[in-house]
């Protein structure tokens, strides 16, 4: 659940807190001393991180949620704001960075703590927000491998499970963000204790933190043994996950297929296959063009008035 319920352990020193010393000295002009002691001296990257800090110190939009958001997940956003790299493992659900609207909003009121309708509202508003990062023009780097469950389920519905299919696909044309789905039938894997993200910072010296999810309660982890664990288990993971290419396929169930009811005079309709009986469908020889989702339902009468079709003709 993205971690918005609480965590068990705190950073001692985030790079929220490193940002604002940093800002505090370039007020003073001292930016570039303290950052050598951190052992930075590349001057791009003192510029760079001169100009982060400054910005952090401005009002992050998350505030304006904090009467209504525990303090922890505000600490989560801004350090998720501040990064350069997220890495995101889920074997069960889409990642909250890249679910809709509709999406969002089943996953998060079937959650126990969610009991009132102003509650599900912002915090679906809160994660649409979230989603910024990954086209805000700062270049995050956003890595997600998904379990093959989460494609084939039915969140909130045919529709839904379709839009929200439809829209992983259009975010995977992003040049900052890669999809890796994680086949059902790929055995005994690294990712067997559940959900986790490892989140990359630019300071000091590229710090990493690890959030390990659970139901009301998720876990900071920073120290380095730590660290690498979880970062060689996402490297594993994504070595048994299928391909982007073909990771685009596994979000069509396999990919798209010559439709049997396609014409006889070199028209070809091509049928992909998504969740809850529901397809898309397109002109074969347009194949990075259009396609168009039909419902399950709808597929199914189509599929019933050809046949009959045929069997009076």
């Amino acid at each position: 659940m993205e971690s918005e319920w609480g965590w068990r352990r705190r950073v001692e020193l985030r790079p929220a807190r490193l940002a604002d010393r940093v800002a505090v000295s370039a007020r003073a002009h001292a930016g570039p001393p303290l950052l050598n002691l951190y052992g930075v001296t590349d001057e791009a990257r003192i510029e760079s991180f001169i100009a982060m800090a400054r910005q952090g110190r401005q009002s992050g939009w998350w505030e304006r949620h904090a009467d209504g958001l525990r303090p922890s997940y505000t600490d989560f956003i801004a350090l998720e704001a501040e990064a350069t790299e997220i890495r995101s493992y889920q074997p069960l659900l889409i990642p909250g960075l890249l679910q809709t609207p509709d999406y969002a909003r089943a996953i998060i009121s079937a959650h126990p703590t969610v009991t009132t309708e102003t509650e599900l509202t912002r915090r679906v508003e809160v994660r649409a927000n979230r989603q910024q990062l990954l086209t805000d023009g700062r270049g995050v780097r956003f890595w997600a491998i998904i379990g093959g469950g989460a494609l084939r389920s039915s969140v909130g519905g045919e529709r839904t499970m379709c839009e929200q299919l439809r829209h992983l696909l259009d975010v995977a044309e992003l040049p900052n963000v890669n999809i890796q789905v994680l086949p059902c039938d790929v055995g005994e894997h690294h990712g067997g204790n559940g959900p986790f993200v490892v989140v990359t910072f630019p300071l000091p010296e590229e710090s990493h933190i690890v959030c390990e999810e659970g139901l009301l309660t998720s876990v900071y982890l920073d120290s380095t043994d730590e660290v690498k664990a979880y970062a060689e288990a996402f490297n594993a993971l994504r070595s048994a996950a299928l391909s982007p290419r073909k990771s685009r396929d596994a979000a069509t169930a396999g990919g798209w297929r010559k439709s049997s009811y396609s014409g006889g005079e070199g028209d070809c309709v091509e049928v992909a296959d998504l969740a809850a009986g529901a397809v898309w469908v397109r002109d074969s020889k347009r194949a990075s063009g259009p396609a168009l989702m039909i419902s399950g339902a709808s597929w199914g009468a189509f599929v019933a008035g050809v046949r009959r079709g045929l069997s009076e003709s």
